[in-house]
Protein backbone atom coordinates (compact mmCIF):
# COMPACT_ATOMS: atom_id res chain seq x y z
CA UNK A 1 0.00 0.00 0.00
CA UNK A 2 1.32 3.45 -0.91
CA UNK A 3 2.16 5.91 1.83
CA UNK A 4 1.64 9.70 1.79
CA UNK A 5 5.07 10.50 0.34
CA UNK A 6 4.69 7.99 -2.48
CA UNK A 7 1.21 9.28 -3.36
CA UNK A 8 2.33 12.92 -3.24
CA UNK A 9 5.30 12.27 -5.53
CA UNK A 10 3.06 10.34 -7.92
CA UNK A 11 0.32 13.00 -7.81
CA UNK A 12 2.35 16.12 -8.66
CA UNK A 13 3.16 15.25 -12.30
CA UNK A 14 -0.28 13.68 -12.82
CA UNK A 15 -2.02 17.03 -12.32
CA UNK A 16 -1.44 17.39 -16.09
CA UNK A 17 -3.50 14.22 -16.66
CA UNK A 18 -6.64 14.87 -14.59
CA UNK A 19 -8.26 11.43 -14.87
CA UNK A 20 -5.08 9.70 -13.72
CA UNK A 21 -4.59 12.19 -10.89
CA UNK A 22 -8.17 11.61 -9.69
CA UNK A 23 -7.60 7.86 -9.57
CA UNK A 24 -5.08 8.38 -6.75
CA UNK A 25 -7.93 9.66 -4.56
CA UNK A 26 -10.39 7.58 -2.59
CA UNK A 27 -13.85 7.48 -4.19
CA UNK A 28 -14.98 10.02 -1.60
CA UNK A 29 -11.65 11.87 -1.60
CA UNK A 30 -11.60 15.63 -1.62
CA UNK A 31 -9.45 18.54 -2.79
CA UNK A 32 -9.99 21.70 -0.76
CA UNK A 33 -8.74 25.19 -1.56
CA UNK A 34 -10.58 27.18 1.15
CA UNK A 35 -9.30 30.62 0.18
CA UNK A 36 -10.88 30.41 -3.28
CA UNK A 37 -14.20 31.11 -1.56
CA UNK A 38 -12.96 34.68 -0.98
CA UNK A 39 -12.82 35.07 -4.76
CA UNK A 40 -16.35 33.74 -5.22
CA UNK A 41 -15.01 30.47 -6.61
CA UNK A 42 -15.81 26.89 -5.60
CA UNK A 43 -13.35 25.69 -3.00
CA UNK A 44 -14.17 22.03 -2.43
CA UNK A 45 -14.11 19.20 -4.98
CA UNK A 46 -15.37 15.87 -3.67
CA UNK A 47 -15.13 12.59 -5.53
CA UNK A 48 -12.96 11.52 -8.44
CA UNK A 49 -15.16 13.08 -11.10
CA UNK A 50 -15.11 16.49 -9.42
CA UNK A 51 -11.36 16.26 -8.79
CA UNK A 52 -10.68 15.37 -12.43
CA UNK A 53 -12.93 18.29 -13.40
CA UNK A 54 -10.92 20.67 -11.22
CA UNK A 55 -7.62 19.76 -12.87
CA UNK A 56 -9.19 19.81 -16.33
CA UNK A 57 -10.45 23.33 -15.62
CA UNK A 58 -7.06 24.43 -14.27
CA UNK A 59 -5.34 23.19 -17.43
CA UNK A 60 -7.82 25.12 -19.58
CA UNK A 61 -7.05 28.29 -17.59
CA UNK A 62 -3.29 27.67 -17.34
CA UNK A 63 -2.24 25.17 -20.05
CA UNK A 64 1.38 25.06 -18.87
CA UNK A 65 0.30 24.19 -15.32
CA UNK A 66 2.99 22.08 -13.73
CA UNK A 67 3.78 21.63 -10.06
CA UNK A 68 7.49 22.11 -9.39
CA UNK A 69 10.03 22.66 -6.62
CA UNK A 70 8.23 20.44 -4.13
CA UNK A 71 9.61 20.35 -0.62
CA UNK A 72 8.16 17.91 1.89
CA UNK A 73 8.39 19.34 5.41
CA UNK A 74 6.64 16.60 7.34
CA UNK A 75 5.49 13.13 6.40
CA UNK A 76 4.56 9.81 7.89
CA UNK A 77 2.58 6.92 6.48
CA UNK A 78 -0.76 8.71 6.32
CA UNK A 79 0.00 12.46 6.50
CA UNK A 80 2.17 14.90 4.64
CA UNK A 81 2.75 18.64 4.62
CA UNK A 82 4.59 20.15 1.66
CA UNK A 83 5.03 23.25 -0.44
CA UNK A 84 5.22 23.41 -4.21
CA UNK A 85 4.96 25.99 -6.97
CA UNK A 86 3.33 26.76 -10.29
CA UNK A 87 4.72 29.45 -12.59
CA UNK A 88 2.86 29.78 -15.90
CA UNK A 89 0.63 32.23 -17.78
CA UNK A 90 -3.16 32.41 -17.55
CA UNK A 91 -4.77 32.10 -20.99
CA UNK A 92 -7.53 34.68 -20.58
CA UNK A 93 -5.36 37.55 -19.34
CA UNK A 94 -1.88 36.47 -20.48
CA UNK A 95 -0.73 37.41 -16.99
CA UNK A 96 1.54 35.24 -14.87
CA UNK A 97 -0.02 32.75 -12.53
CA UNK A 98 2.79 32.49 -10.03
CA UNK A 99 1.80 30.41 -7.04
CA UNK A 100 3.46 29.03 -3.97
CA UNK A 101 1.14 26.35 -2.60
CA UNK A 102 1.14 24.81 0.85
CA UNK A 103 -0.57 21.45 0.96
CA UNK A 104 -1.68 18.97 3.59
CA UNK A 105 -2.41 15.44 2.40
CA UNK A 106 -4.18 12.75 4.38
CA UNK A 107 -4.06 9.17 3.11
CA UNK A 108 -6.29 6.22 3.98
CA UNK A 109 -5.92 2.69 2.63
CA UNK A 110 -3.26 3.71 0.12
CA UNK A 111 -5.36 6.48 -1.46
CA UNK A 112 -5.58 10.24 -0.99
CA UNK A 113 -8.51 11.06 1.27
CA UNK A 114 -7.92 14.84 1.58
CA UNK A 115 -5.65 17.30 -0.17
CA UNK A 116 -6.10 20.72 1.43
CA UNK A 117 -4.14 23.51 -0.21
CA UNK A 118 -3.47 27.15 0.55
CA UNK A 119 -2.56 29.54 -2.21
CA UNK A 120 -2.02 33.25 -2.80
CA UNK A 121 -5.47 34.52 -3.70
CA UNK A 122 -4.12 37.97 -4.63
CA UNK A 123 -1.93 36.36 -7.30
CA UNK A 124 -4.91 34.26 -8.39
CA UNK A 125 -7.16 37.31 -8.82
CA UNK A 126 -4.44 39.19 -10.72
CA UNK A 127 -3.93 36.26 -13.08
CA UNK A 128 -7.55 35.26 -13.74
CA UNK A 129 -9.75 38.35 -13.41
CA UNK A 130 -9.75 40.87 -16.30
CA UNK A 131 -9.23 43.81 -13.93
CA UNK A 132 -7.31 41.88 -11.32
CA UNK A 133 -8.15 42.80 -7.74
CA UNK A 134 -10.48 45.58 -8.91
CA UNK A 135 -12.94 42.85 -9.96
CA UNK A 136 -13.42 41.71 -6.37
CA UNK A 137 -16.54 42.87 -4.58
CA UNK A 138 -15.88 45.18 -1.64
CA UNK A 139 -15.82 43.45 1.74
CA UNK A 140 -18.57 44.51 4.10
CA UNK A 141 -17.70 45.35 7.69
CA UNK A 142 -19.51 42.15 8.72
CA UNK A 143 -17.15 40.03 6.60
CA UNK A 144 -13.97 41.79 7.74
Amino acid sequence: MKNATQLFEEFLPLARTPEQAAELFAEDGVVELPYLADLGMPWQYKGREAIAGLYTQLLSLVPDWEFRDAVIHMADDDKLFAEYKVDADAVATQRPFKQHFFGYMHVENGQIKVLREALNIVATARAFFPNGLADLAPVSKHEA
